[in-house]
């Protein structure tokens, strides 16, 4: 006797995703997942006898397709700057709502999601900008858990795969330089591979048990600058990194020591810009690789007479 299956509900399709009314592609699969989280309910001397809903969540994540737009880096690196301060509801205003439109022709639709993951970023020829993001949905804005399409809807239809503003042309490989301002040495230093700024936003739920999730809190943010310099000497590295002699006094700011960082493309653009960096770690490698390995620096905040000025400023041109 055959198992009966129906090839027309199987689907095996690409998407073209939207985030705040911005579309692009993605590298590779793009997952979207509903996550439930229970309340174990236990009597004494049994086993768990129950599960109860405490908590719904619908994620997405992927890698998109490398378009380097002012438009998708302001949605997906809103941390960055000075959107949000400390203990804020970062979707406290209108919903945003984040599609999957199939190439068959479905349309998945989160509608109220907020960017959890930031991706990482590398510049380089070899590679394509952007790493993983993830975004999470909570409840619409005015739904209840038990409200018909609460948090997402899907339908067989009303998906449109095509992205006319999309052009190979915009998807970013170029070799970067990056300058450490007064620094010795530092200036527009080819790197051995490519140059990478790893962000992470920390964030908090609010979620009210009587509610449930109706987004996240903005706790703080911090970053990364990686790469593997070709020029500076190993004199000028150590003077840099301020561990040794004046200015390393333990106890001291790595704020004062701090200076700007600025990545910019072969074609002269500066894509990032990091007002305070401080050289966090440093290596000497003895063997077959290139005696300097991998530089770290910490982006620290900067601050314009008192006010918040953000760690990063990311542009397209």
């Amino acid at each position: 006797m055959g198992i009966s299956r129906s090839a027309s509900t199987l689907i095996a399709a690409a998407g073209k995703h939207v985030y705040n009314a911005h579309p692009y592609y993605s590298k590779d699969n793009f997952v979207y997942r509903v996550v439930k989280e229970y309340t174990e309910i236990a009597v004494a001397g049994l086993p768990v006898t129950d599960k109860r809903l405490r908590k719904v969540m619908v994620t997405g994540g992927g890698i998109p397709d490398g378009t380097w737009d002012a438009d998708l880096i302001a949605d997906w690196f809103p941390y960055l700057g000075t959107s949000f301060y400390q203990g804020e509801i970062i979707n406290k205003s209108a919903d945003k709502a984040l599609l999957a439109h199939g190439s068959e022709g479905g349309l998945l639709t989160i509608k109220n999601a907020c960017v959890t993951r930031m991706p990482e970023l590398t510049f380089g020829a070899g590679e394509t900008p952007f790493g993983a993001i993830e975004f999470t949905g909570a409840l619409a804005d005015g739904a209840d858990q038990d409200d018909a399409d609460a948090m997402l809807t899907y339908a067989e239809t009303g998906g449109t795969y095509a992205n006319t503003g999309f052009s190979l042309a915009n998807i970013l490989t170029k070799p970067h330089k990056v300058t450490l301002a007064t620094h010795t040495g530092f200036t527009d230093i080819v790197v051995a591979d490519s140059i990478r700024f790893i962000p992470r936003v920390i964030l908090s739920e609010v979620f009210f048990p009587n509610v449930g999730l109706i987004g996240y809190r903005f706790e703080g943010v911090e970053a990364e600058l990686r790469f593997t310099p070709l020029g500076p000497t190993r004199a000028q590295i150590i003077s840099a990194m301020k561990f040794q002699g004046t200015g390393a006094t333990l106890g001291s700011s790595e704020h004062a020591n701090a200076v700007q960082a600025t990545v910019v493309g072969e074609d002269g653009v500066t894509r990032l810009t990091a007002p305070k960096v401080a050289l966090k770690e440093s290596g000497f490698i003895y063997g077959k690789p290139l005696r300097t390995g991998e530089l770290v620096l910490a982006c620290l905040p900067s601050f314009s007479s008192g006010s918040y000025n953000g760690i990063a400023t990311l542009a397209v041109a």
